[in-house]
């Protein structure tokens, strides 16, 4: 239906409840015409403030439905990578910072040795 017949009807006054649905893009209609409910289905360009504001001046209850976004309990699987990731990511950051140096240290001239020899130097 167009929204021209939406707001038509909510200048009538037959209008007593409006849903809105998906980011507002959608409105249910409930009309109490000659003591029948009727619900209509209208897609609205934009929720705008002169739009509430409207629908507040005639008294219209208005509902907004928002999105439910499903979450999925962790299975005893998911928990267990977690487990795992935690263990583990100590060791690769250590084993990673190792041989990072190793290979700098290789690229600038620098020979490391297995066997350093400290020797004090007195003067």
């Amino acid at each position: 239906a167009p929204f021209s017949q939406f707001l038509k009807l909510v200048e009538e006054g037959s209008v007593t409840r409006t849903d809105f649905y998906r980011d507002c893009k959608y409105v249910v209609v409930q009309t109490g015409e000659d003591g029948q409910l009727e619900r209509l289905v209208f897609e609205i360009p934009a929720m705008t403030d002169g739009l509430v504001k409207k629908l507040q001046d005639h008294q219209i209850n208005i509902m907004i439905h928002r999105p439910v976004k499903h979450v999925r309990e962790a299975t005893d699987a998911d928990k267990l990578m977690v487990a795992a990731f935690l263990v583990a990511y100590p060791f690769a950051l250590v084993g990673t910072c190792i041989w990072l140096r190793d290979f700098l240290l290789g690229r600038l001239g620098f020979k490391i040795s297995r066997e350093v020899i400290a020797e004090a130097v007195t003067g």
